[in-house]
């Protein structure tokens, strides 16, 4: 008896999609199935990525680029989709992150124009941000995309949906009548540390804060460095870590960097480096700015038993006030963060080792695996 084959599409390369490449990939081996990817155009950055998080994975699955090096049409992207499908004579394909082509799924649905017929009930998709399933998302955009949404519901193409956000699960069973299932955005870590060069010493006396990651606009780095400029408290020092995009980002780091409160690691982090920074800074700073869904970066402190300091926006604010993880801000008040940063200390007597303990326990790949074998039971041969 053949394995059963899945097909699991990515064909984005920026940001988490690559790692969500592996472990969902990694999940459904070890489950007993065949896999085959399909991925960026750009096949040789993609296996160096993945040979980083495993050297061995690579050589487990099969690899298949998109033929196209940009965005496509969706009926051309579908006509690969098939193409690769049937090739490869799979039974199910998992979009690993639904959200690259959901608004344009949704708004072709509304007006009767819908994947193709082969993959009705064979679709599982991992929706990251799914604003149109939300009740609570308002606007004529989620409106459309939401009726799209229950067209294909209705139509059957749907088998298995794994949201992110745990309080939206129940609603969408409730309301849509669809097979779904939490899934948890889980820490992964280098268990091997490496302090950064630009790093010399930790003054015990100083309050570090680590903001990380891709300086994109919307992490808040922008409004962090702000409110520390208006903050009196001197103590506090921020680590800056990850490629900045911003001039203004930089602009306002330089002038921390004269103050002595802040130190810039504008490049590529390593999962080593990452590690230290982790296991060394005071509180990990996640000011987002109205961010919709979650963030990897919240289970990894908690992982390394690190309060946050967060906006109160959606489901990284409610996850810290709810687990009591750390501050909350009100979304994009700098005011407010300049506020919390002049009463910071070094004490967090009040967030709890258990708590943070507890969190990254649900938030742990054994967690990412259950969700998913759940669905994709061990096969037996």
């Amino acid at each position: 008896m053949n394995r059963p084959t899945i097909l699991v599409v990515d064909t984005q390369l920026d940001g988490h999609h690559v790692l969500w490449l592996n472990m969902v990939g990694a999940v459904l081996l070890e489950q007993g199935y065949s896999v085959i990817l399909l991925v960026n155009h750009n096949v040789s950055e993609v296996l160096r990525r993945l040979d980083l998080l495993d050297s061995k994975f690579s050589q487990l699955v099969t690899v298949v680029p998109t033929q196209y090096p940009k965005k496509i049409a969706l009926k051309r992207y579908w006509n690969e989709i098939v193409d690769v499908f049937l090739d490869y004579q799979c039974q199910e394909v998992i979009f690993n992150n639904f959200d690259t082509i959901a608004s344009k799924v949704f708004r072709f649905s509304v007006f009767g124009i819908r994947p193709p017929a082969i993959l009705r009930n064979k679709m599982s998709i991992i929706y990251h941000r799914p604003r149109p399933l939300d009740q609570t998302q308002g606007g004529l955009g989620n409106f459309w995309k939401r009726l799209g949404w229950r067209k294909l519901v209705r139509a059957g193409y749907f088998k298995y949906i794994w949201l992110l956000d745990q309080y939206l699960v129940d609603e969408v069973k409730k309301i849509d009548g669809v097979n779904c299932r939490f899934i948890p955005d889980p820490w992964r870590i280098s268990l091997q540390i490496s302090p950064p060069a630009e790093i010399h010493t930790i003054d015990p006396d100083q309050i570090y804060l680590l903001q990380y990651g891709v300086g994109d606009k919307r992490k808040g780095s922008e409004l962090l460095l702000k409110a520390l400029l208006k903050a009196s408290n001197q103590r506090v020092h921020v680590w800056l870590a990850g490629k900045q995009k911003d001039p203004e980002i930089l602009t306002l780091a330089n002038q921390l960097l004269s103050r002595g409160q802040l130190t810039l690691l504008d490049r590529y982090i390593s999962d080593e480096e990452e590690s230290w920074l982790f296991s060394n800074c005071t509180w990990v700073t996640l000011p987002y700015l109205s961010h919709y869904g979650s963030s990897n970066l919240l289970s990894k402190a908690a992982k390394f038993c690190k309060p946050v300091i967060a906006s109160d926006f959606h489901l990284i604010g409610r996850n810290v006030s709810t687990n009591n993880l750390g501050l909350v801000f009100r979304d994009r008040s700098v005011d407010e963060l300049a506020v919390v940063l002049t009463k910071l200390d070094r004490q967090h007597e009040q967030f709890s080792v258990a708590a943070l303990h507890k969190f990254a326990d649900k938030y742990s790949f054994t967690c990412f695996k259950a969700a998913l074998a759940a669905n994709f039971p061990k096969v037996n041969l």
